[in-house]
């Protein structure tokens, strides 16, 4: 999917790829893994799916991962040492990586927004910015807004994952229909697999060498998307051959095929609101609460996601951070000026890897 920019030359384009696991996938986070503990999959984090697809990328242009490797070592950047392997790895090195998201039956899934609650009868409520003060309200920050809701029925956040017709709901201002959000276990599940450690040259067991992980199963109408975005000339050393590539621990494989252009993103609301909020689809390691040079005059931030992992170019385990979970809400004025931000809430590097990225919409006053 191409476009024209204002000034006539061609813009960023973006390409769809569909991820189908021929077997259960395993993805640890940054626990250690100790005798008599399970380690337990998560959900994949774009740190891990960039890294598959870059590599993918790379051995498909007959790069040279060993030289590449070692001049990432030496202090070089991702997009500096790709650049230098030649023309093609430089322009992997310049494609920006969007998502992991799940697609089940067409539709791409993002969690449910943190403004969304349930209440004991079914039905869904929508946080918004109240304009009107609200008495013993202390704001963090000076103007920023409470979130409040109409009506008086107890509700709780509401778990889950849209679907699209659901969030282009809630990108209009409205509030999804229960429906148009299903639960987790329609979406994955965990299976639970007992191995053993074989020792490599007597081809024995090793003594006290019995683990158990748990493993995640997609239900069999789901997959994972990703969106690589970058410029033409650039898009066009992506194979249009699917390809079967490792993904995450444990020797799991996935089939890696293109498909529609969009991305299957819903149409951006035609209303314009009393303001934009953008909503991250993919875990945010900010610093902190807020994405860096923004303003929200409201938020609603769920958690954070613990993010660390091993670095295989540089051969050194990945600093500790902490992402903001995915589903978080920001709501912004209609002057807030994101140029440069390229689909993502992160800075360079991090946006290039998939974190950060968002979805925006319009939110109306409480």
């Amino acid at each position: 999917m191409y476009a024209a920019s204002e000034n006539g030359r061609s813009m960023r384009g973006s390409i769809t790829l569909d991820l189908e696991p021929l077997d259960v996938l395993f993805f640890r986070g940054g626990r250690p893994f100790d005798a008599a503990q399970r380690a337990t999959s998560g959900a994949p984090l774009p740190q891990t799916v960039a890294g598959a697809v870059r590599t993918w990328l790379l051995r498909s242009t007959g790069t040279d991962l060993n030289a590449l490797a070692e001049s990432i070592r030496n202090g070089t950047s991702f997009a500096e040492a790709t650049a230098a392997q030649g023309r093609a790895p430089g322009s992997i090195g310049r494609i920006g990586i969007r998502g992991p998201w799940f697609v089940k039956k067409g539709d791409r899934l993002v969690p449910t927004p943190a403004t969304v609650e349930v209440d004991d009868e079914g039905s869904l409520h929508r946080l918004d910015p109240l304009v009107d003060d609200l008495p013993g309200w202390a704001p963090q920050m000076e103007g920023m807004l409470p979130l409040w809701r109409r009506g008086r029925s107890i509700t709780k956040p509401r778990d889950g994952y849209l679907t699209a017709g659901g969030l282009q709901r809630f990108l209009a201002g409205d509030t999804p229909r229960p429906h148009e959000i299903i639960h987790q276990d329609s979406v994955f599940g965990a299976e639970d697999r007992v191995g053993i450690e074989v020792d490599a040259h007597t081809r024995t067991v090793g003594e006290r060498m019995i683990y158990a992980v748990r493993l995640l199963r997609l239900c069999p109408d789901v997959t994972l998307s990703v969106d690589l975005v970058g410029m033409p000339e650039d898009l066009a050393v992506c194979p249009c051959d699917e390809d079967v590539i490792p993904l995450g621990g444990e020797a799991k494989r996935v089939i890696v095929r293109r498909v529609r252009a969009n991305g299957g993103w819903p149409e951006a609301p035609r209303v314009r609101g009393d303001g934009r909020l953008f909503l991250l689809t993919t875990p945010a390691p900010f610093g902190g609460w807020r994405p860096p040079g923004c303003t929200p005059v409201a938020a609603a931030v769920p958690g954070y996601v613990p993010v660390s992992g091993w670095d295989l170019a540089r051969g050194r385990p990945k600093p500790n951070r902490f992402a903001v979970a995915a589903g978080s809400v920001y709501f912004m004025n209609h002057d807030a000026d994101l140029v440069g931000r390229d689909g993502s809430l992160c800075g360079d590097e991090d946006a290039a890897a998939g974190w950060g990225a968002y979805i925006e919409g319009v939110w109306n006053y409480a």
